[in-house]
């Protein structure tokens, strides 16, 4: 979890939202298959959705395959 605080609930991950930064644990992620959802800001997506946002994705680099 590239050191961010989060904790177990309906076993997904919980944990400050990457987006609207809320800290009241509104972001759930499912941990196998890398998808998140915000309940507060409704933003969701994918783990390619997060390197885009950070600034890190890079078409020409292989991403990581969730097979």
């Amino acid at each position: 979890s590239n050191g961010r605080a989060y904790k177990l609930q309906y076993g997904q991950a919980v944990l400050t939202c990457f987006f609207c930064v809320d800290t009241n644990g509104h972001l759930y992620m499912d941990r196998q298959e890398g998808t998140f959802f915000c309940h507060k800001c409704r933003e969701s997506g994918n783990l390619i959705t997060l390197q885009k946002h950070f600034g890190d994705y890079h078409k020409d680099r292989p991403q990581m395959n969730n097979t």
